[in-house]
């Protein structure tokens, strides 16, 4: 916990994207690997913790309410981010170092 609140899990941005883009938490979760519930679950925790409702449910179509549409377009984004930030981080290789090795050695 970082100041009192949870800290931000990119699994739940992931997983509401999943859920949008199938209309569906069931196949929302077979793509990810995860329970119904555990799908269920994930969206839970983003209403509350933005104090919202994502998804409405109008007969046996799901769609998002217009501000799962907002959180939906930054849950793109972070997790587009993200993902960016560890290619360019782990393609550093800057710096420098230093080899060593004694006069004798460099002769033979």
């Amino acid at each position: 916990m970082i100041g009192g609140r949870a800290r931000m899990d990119l699994t739940l941005y992931k997983t509401l994207l999943k859920v949008a883009k199938w209309q569906n938490y069931t196949k929302a979760g077979e793509s990810l690997g995860y329970a119904q519930s555990s799908v269920t679950s994930q969206i839970h925790k983003l209403e509350m913790e933005y104090g919202i409702e994502i998804f409405e449910r109008v007969g046996k179509k799901m769609s998002q309410t217009p501000a799962g549409d907002i959180l939906l377009r930054y849950a793109s984004k972070l997790v587009k981010l993200v993902e960016e930030s560890k290619i360019t981080v782990a393609g550093q290789t800057t710096g420098s170092f230093i080899i060593g090795t004694h006069e004798t050695t460099m002769c033979s």
